[in-house]
């Protein structure tokens, strides 16, 4: 469990010093993507017994989870000021 506090501490970190939205897509893939830290994780419950999977099954997806928000409220903070630039210019 350590472990998950400590990647999505990271991770949190990563996103709120994200300059740009390429930076935030950097980060969404290295957690998010096909081979990102999350997605490891999740793909490595099939190796835990039942009790465990579901225990650290549901600590990953809230982890996942907390981690999309603050993707997407940063993706929406970047376009909400994109589209006031464009409409104030």
């Amino acid at each position: 469990m350590s472990q998950l506090i400590e990647l999505l501490e990271s991770a949190q970190k990563q996103v709120f010093q994200a300059n740009d939205l390429l930076e935030l897509d950097k980060v969404r893939v290295a957690y998010l993507g096909k081979k990102g830290h999350i997605t490891q994780l999740l793909k490595d419950l099939k190796n835990l017994d039942i009790d465990a999977r579901k225990k650290h099954g549901q600590a990953v997806n809230e982890a996942k989870d907390k981690l999309e928000n603050w993707l997407y409220s940063c993706y929406l903070g970047d376009f909400c000021i994109v589209i006031i630039i464009i409409c104030f210019k």
